[in-house]
């Protein structure tokens, strides 16, 4: 709907007929594309539509047609995945291919936009022994939320050498909880993280990837 003009001239973007799923959306962290999901508590899938300066590209004639929409992969029962974009590539948290507790996967999107099926590869080999959460991708670097030895834990890396790059970020306490805060800018350079323990009240840092500082 654009504001100020009346409800006949609002483009469907998406339905879901399948009363067992939720669609939903959501913004790429790189501001270049709308993410239109529809999941259930079992499968997911995700559609792809390009912007520009942050507005979806419509043309002129008032259709559901007018906006291309790109499936990253279509709903497979079982697999779950969630999607965030970086330069050529969007990257995928996802349990495909018996990864229980999820993987990071990436794949190119000129392939996703020229509607291939393209395989997804492996960002980094699947450990059973870590789970992970959710990506946030900015211009400089990557995050990854999950869970290793029992905490919940954040990695950062260098998508141009993500095995030589990838860094866990360590604190005093071993029992701990941390997660993403507000990380709203693409071309930031620090990643804003809120953490908090038994004996530390909750509390908002900003960390470095390139310094490893907090």
């Amino acid at each position: 709907h654009k504001i100020g003009t009346p409800v006949s001239s609002d483009i469907l973007l998406y339905e879901e007929d399948d009363t067992v799923f939720d669609a939903g959306f959501s913004k790429s962290s790189s501001n270049k594309f709308l993410f239109l999901s529809s999941s259930s508590s079992e499968t997911s899938e995700v559609w792809a539509l390009s912007l520009e300066d942050g507005k979806l590209l419509i043309s002129s004639s008032v259709s559901s047609n007018t906006v291309a929409k790109y499936c990253l992969r279509p709903r497979t029962k079982g697999v779950l995945y969630d999607v965030d974009h970086h330069s050529r590539d969007f990257y995928i948290t996802t349990n495909a291919e018996g990864a229980q507790n999820f993987k990071l996967v990436k794949v190119g999107v000129e392939a996703v936009l020229a509607g291939k099926d393209a395989k997804w590869q492996d960002v980094f080999p699947y450990d059973a022994d870590v789970k992970i959460n959710d990506v946030h991708c900015f211009n400089s670097f990557i995050a990854l939320t999950g869970r290793q030895g029992g905490f919940t834990q954040i990695w950062t890396f260098d998508p141009t050498d993500p095995k030589k790059s990838k860094k866990m970020l360590h604190f005093d306490e071993e029992a701990h909880t941390v997660d993403l805060g507000p990380n709203f800018d693409f071309g930031a350079t620090k990643l804003r993280i809120s953490y908090g323990s038994l004996v530390t009240p909750r509390r908002d840092y900003e960390y470095s990837p390139s310094t490893s500082m907090m």
